[in-house]
């Protein structure tokens, strides 16, 4: 089992009242995690899923550092990006005038939310495998948690390998891809994670395993670029950016509503979540945290040039 004990090297009290004690966990650029997606990150409480700094970091300064077309806005597409919040930063960070921003997104009621939060954004709804773009259209684009809400292979749905050779279709050549996803970090270890993950979020979504493991797939690294390179991509980067873990209050915390709309509890989540750690925490990662175990799950980047 691979394990972590952090709870001697600070004193979370210290850092954020609102911090739990039994969420605290120190593990590469992220050191206190207090709820979904709240962390310490560079020595600040950032939530990687709304952060300036975060996006700045893991988005717009990858896709700054490309040429732009003399006098030209960049097109960049947020793939995925429900309401459109990270190109919107993106956008601000990189000035104005210098990108041209769509959000794309299959839902759409996040697209409509979308459109009432920044119009100065082309808000479009579409799938990822079957954009409404022609070839060559962007300049650049990212995608945020959003590969793993598609199979590997499926008869019924969009697969990963579909939406990545679409994305490349839609992008100029030398233009930039910027891909993040919690997943596996290794081939061995993704179809544990799935079927780990699957109880889990069965239980969450009230519907059997199997509709989750038909719809999702935690897939790694290397199995990413593989599709990647397979689309046509050139690998810039690949890396871990984050590791954190995934308790069963902050799993709680978040989705609380679901949970309870099909009768589920705290309890019934607990009691899955236990025996999750107890058959599949051997295979996955883990980190020990004031005597308890608690899954751990890893955020991946990307970097692709068509």
């Amino acid at each position: 089992m691979e394990q972590k004990n952090f709870d001697s090297q600070f004193d979370v009290k210290k850092i954020d009242s609102s911090a739990k004690p039994y969420e605290k966990l120190t593990i590469k650029n992220g050191d206190v995690y207090n709820g979904w997606g709240n962390t310490i990150y560079e020595g600040k409480p950032e939530n990687i899923y709304t952060s300036e700094k975060v996006i700045e970091d893991w988005f717009t300064r990858p896709i700054r550092s490309m040429a732009r077309p003399e006098g030209e806005a960049l097109k960049i597409a947020d793939f995925g990006g429900a309401a459109g919040a990270t190109v919107g930063v993106i956008q601000k960070q990189m000035g104005h005038e210098n990108v041209e921003p769509y959000n794309v997104d299959i839902n759409k009621d996040a697209v409509n939310r979308g459109k009432e939060l920044n119009e100065n954004i082309n808000h479009v709804v579409a799938s990822l495998a079957l954009l409404p773009f022609n070839d060559n259209f962007f300049d650049a684009g990212c995608s945020r948690s959003v590969i793993q809400y598609n199979p590997l292979d499926s008869e019924k749905f969009k697969t990963q390998g579909e939406v990545i050779k679409e994305i490349h279709r839609v992008l100029k050549p030398g233009g930039i891809f910027v891909m993040t996803w919690p997943g596996a970090k290794s081939k061995e270890m993704f179809p544990i994670l799935n079927q780990a993950s699957a109880k889990i979020e069965a239980y969450i979504m009230g519907v059997p395993e199997e509709n989750i493991l038909d719809q999702k797939c935690y897939t790694d690294p290397e199995s990413l670029r593989e599709l990647a390179e397979a689309a046509g991509f050139r690998v810039v980067e690949s890396k871990v950016l984050l590791e954190l873990p995934t308790t069963i209050e902050a799993y709680y915390d978040r989705f609380g509503e679901i949970i309870k709309q099909h009768d589920g509890n705290l309890d019934g989540l607990s009691k899955v979540y236990n025996e999750v750690i107890e058959k599949y925490g051997s295979s996955l990662s883990t980190a020990e945290i004031n005597d308890k175990t608690v899954l751990t799950w890893s955020e991946h980047r990307l970097i692709l040039e068509k």
